[in-house]
């Protein structure tokens, strides 16, 4: 038999065909994309409330649980969601469709233990989101509603933050202006007079290295003898 083109051999690959091997034998073309990779492994660590460490061939895979989308740590239910999943696989043979790899390297996947599809447990007990922007299953939707009116899990907050929303505000986190200087009121000099106004102030006063503030007293004496007056906030006698 003659060897196959290139081109086709390689057009065969792309849609998964069987390649005609010279001598009739023939090897079935893997395709490698992430949107059909399955394979079978043991879990060996949980994460957070939505991914995990999956063994397969000696090695960990970090998988996301796709279509759900778990409380974080620091929320509420984080680690509630956590203990909920580790409950569910923790140790055990699961299979692992993976959907997409997303930015972290991380296999999102649907993930089935004996023959239980994960997310869609947690969701229906109240332990995650139905992930709609990356998911339209119908089935994830139907479950998150059923939780929501027997207000299981999370849904017994009355205001539970998406976890998305949650993620936003702390890589945004709102600033705060730097503190003043403070304003304790001093006891002893020197102190600094304002030459304009002729109010003198303490070391822990704000204005006490202001523009006009030039004169100095090593007492509070010196100070009101030369006709200064001690600013109300930052000093006491």
């Amino acid at each position: 038999m003659k060897r196959l083109p290139a081109l086709l051999l390689l057009l065969l690959c792309a849609q998964g065909l069987s390649v005609p091997e010279p001598g009739g034998a023939s090897v079935v073309a893997q395709d490698f994309s992430p949107a059909s990779a399955r394979f079978t492994g043991r879990v060996v660590s949980v994460l957070d409330g939505d991914s995990l460490l999956v063994l397969r061939d000696g090695r960990q895979v970090e998988v996301r649980l796709y279509g759900v989308d778990a409380p974080e740590g620091g929320q509420a239910f984080g680690s509630v969601a956590k203990r909920f999943l580790s409950n569910l696989v923790f140790g055990k043979t699961v299979v692992v469709e993976v959907r997409d790899i997303d930015r972290y390297k991380r296999s999102v996947s649907r993930l089935t233990v004996d023959g239980a599809d994960v997310s869609l447990d947690i969701i229906r007990a109240g332990f995650g989101w139905h992930y709609t922007q990356y998911s339209s299953d119908a089935r994830y939707a139907a479950a998150e509603q059923e939780a929501r009116a027997a207000r299981r899990g999370l849904w017994q907050d009355n205001a539970p933050i998406a976890p998305w929303n949650y993620r936003q505000r702390r890589a945004s986190p709102i600033l705060t202006p730097p503190p003043k200087p403070s304003t304790a009121a001093s006891a002893s000099g020197p102190f600094h007079g304002n030459v304009s106004s002729h109010v003198f102030h303490g070391s822990s006063c704000e204005y006490y290295n202001c523009k006009n503030c030039t004169a100095v007293f090593k007492t509070y004496e010196a100070a009101v003898a030369a006709g200064y007056r001690p600013h109300n906030d930052c000093v006491r006698r």
